[in-house]
């Protein structure tokens, strides 16, 4: 049995992917922190590609210091 990667996300989906919340990834879209497109149904809703999330998540990730390696 194969899974199907989808191609979008919508909100729901990047927040259980990323384990952050939903109103942590609106404020990161308001800031333009995270790259994102919206639908073009009337709803409108966001919508992100799962390498732009990964890209931001990589992006604010931390380095360990040199003791915790």
């Amino acid at each position: 049995m194969t899974t199907e990667v989808k191609t979008w996300m919508d909100l729901t989906a990047v927040s259980s992917y990323s384990n952050l919340s939903s109103s942590f990834i609106r404020r990161m879209v308001s800031e333009g922190r995270i790259r994102h497109t919206r639908s073009s149904s009337e709803t409108s809703k966001l919508l992100f590609r799962r390498e732009w999330v990964d890209s931001f998540l990589e992006s604010n990730s931390k380095q360990p210091k040199q003791d915790e390696v």
